[in-house]
């Protein structure tokens, strides 16, 4: 973690603007830089500890709360570049639409839609309603494919990601020998390679 990042301990109660969402997160966290973020995650993995980010506070439910490790992108808020010519522009997540919109003003440009309110960063604004602002950017992986590059070549390709396993995988699988032989039974399934290797409990999602 560069020492940009600052870093407090707290034993402090996270609220969202409503206050009917409360959190005690084990700290705070505020990354500069992706390098943070990525110095951050590595520190939560070897504390066993979650990571979440937050923004404004603006939403209702408890998607922010946390009692691992808080993270607030709101000094990751720098206007990275555009395009003249198409009008793309590219920011930072943690921006707010009240930093962002000025800028871009200066640019030439605006937004065609925005959210409720402008203390909502980028991010935030688009996971909740702004349909014009674009994240781009994707990363996944598929059965028979290990990222998206792939899983668009299968699509395009029209491959077949579907595995059809033998009897022998199967009964080292410890299917029972009637299902085997049932001719109604299809040994087939859209099987994700190295799954195992997900550690799922510690990004907070069902083993």
């Amino acid at each position: 973690m560069s020492a940009a990042t600052n870093r407090t301990r707290t034993t402090a109660t996270w609220s969202n603007w409503a206050g009917n969402v409360r959190s005690s997160p084990v700290s705070l966290e505020h990354p500069a830089s992706t390098a943070d973020v990525q110095g951050i995650v590595a520190r939560a993995a070897r504390e066993g500890v979650t990571v979440k980010a937050h923004g404004a506070g603006h939403s209702f439910t408890p998607i922010a709360a946390t009692e691992g490790i808080a993270l607030s992108l709101a000094r990751m808020n720098r206007v990275l570049d555009h395009d003249a010519q198409t009008g793309l522009v590219r920011v930072q997540a943690g921006i707010s639409l009240h930093e962002l919109n000025p800028q871009l003003k200066a640019l030439g440009l605006a937004l065609p839609n925005l959210g409720d309110v402008d203390p909502q960063s980028v991010a935030g604004a688009h996971s909740y309603t702004a349909e014009s602002i674009a994240i781009i950017g994707m990363a996944g992986r598929f059965p028979g494919a290990r990222d998206t590059e792939a899983f668009w070549r299968n699509l395009s390709d029209g491959i077949e990601s579907i595995r059809f396993f033998s009897e022998q995988e199967l009964r080292a699988a410890g299917l029972d020998e009637a299902l085997i032989g049932d001719p109604a039974y299809v040994p087939a399934k859209g099987y994700l390679e190295d799954a195992d290797l997900f550690d799922a409990r510690f990004f907070g999602y069902s083993p």
